[in-house]
């Protein structure tokens, strides 16, 4: 950090005008210019900037003046990794060859900019896509029976379900977490990386800077599923854990839970429980661009009303 870091053009909410000010903001030692911190949820949505236009445009235009270079690579002997790069739009390639050239970037950035005037909200197209991608889910959901055979199908669709609902709140979920000496799996694990004050909140008061999610594709809940998410939870993965199943569990089951808050203090474990249903509502409440951390939120108190 340094401190007096002169920066124009920032916009005074209390006044509505533009003002020049002297910060304390990190610096670039490329160039000393300030660097600004963006919070993920602003920039997760990049209509007018991002990489797929980017692959279509300038990326593209680099392929064809490169094409004429790749081929007589080609006639006179096997292909370099920098001419497989420059003929192939695969992910790995884009970056390899951007990265050695980075001056690519610049260009489509530069370019971009100077067309600021004519780019527009999106906000229809994300509220838009948003109800499609949520019946397309609820969807795979509805197609996955119940049971041992299709439980990874369940699991992966639930871990898209969760990227969907929960991005970028938690992120890097990764199935099928198992510990070093392999002797225990956790279904999902997620990042808890969020400054949405529900998701601090469980960060700070249950240690859960890793949040799991165990997922039980059967048709009724049982005690031992309850047992194994209890017996996970605890200071190496915090203690707030969310099973997922297909049905609304029997009240002796929720009874289970609330055991196991009562008899875990003073480091109290929290076990919800979310069903097909509540998985459903969640994905239409995203549709209507409500807020599923509101929700998990709710869920969460009613639970600790319940308890206490």
């Amino acid at each position: 950090m340094s401190s007096g870091v002169p920066l124009s053009h920032i916009y005074n909410h209390s006044s509505g005008e533009w003002e020049d000010s002297h910060e304390e903001l990190p610096v670039s030692e490329v160039d000393d210019n300030p660097i600004l911190l963006v919070p993920r949820r602003i920039v997760r949505t990049l209509p007018w900037i991002n990489y797929d236009d980017f692959v279509r445009g300038e990326f593209s235009a680099y392929l064809a003046v490169r094409r004429e270079a790749v081929r007589k690579n080609l006639a006179t002997g096997p292909p370099s990794e920098a001419s497989k790069g420059a003929a192939s739009k695969s992910k790995a390639d884009v970056v390899a060859v951007t990265r050695s050239d980075i001056a690519l970037v610049e260009r489509y950035i530069r370019a971009r900019e100077a067309l600021a005037a004519e780019a527009h909200p999106a906000i229809d197209y994300i509220q838009g896509d948003a109800c499609i991608e949520a019946e397309r889910l609820k969807g795979k959901v509805k197609a996955i029976p119940p049971g041992l055979e299709q439980a990874a199908e369940y699991q992966r669709t639930v871990l898209e379900i969760l990227n969907y609902l929960f991005n970028p709140d938690l992120i890097d979920g990764q199935p099928e977490v198992r510990t070093v000496d392999g002797t225990e799996r956790r279904d999902i694990i997620f990042t808890n990386d969020s400054d949405e004050s529900f998701w601090a909140y469980v960060r700070t008061t249950h240690d859960s800077l890793m949040l799991m999610f165990e997922i039980k594709n059967t048709e009724e809940l049982d005690m031992a599923a309850v047992n194994q998410t209890a017996t996970y939870l605890g200071d190496r993965i915090g203690r707030l854990g969310i099973i997922v199943t297909r049905k609304a569990p029997p009240e002796n089951i929720m009874r289970k839970t609330f055991s196991v808050w009562n008899d875990s203090g003073p480091m109290r474990k929290v076990i919800l429980v979310l069903n097909d249903a509540d998985l459903f509502e969640l994905l239409d409440l995203r549709c209507k661009d409500g807020s599923p951390t509101k929700w998990m939120q709710k869920r969460y108190r009613g639970f600790r009303t319940a308890v206490q």
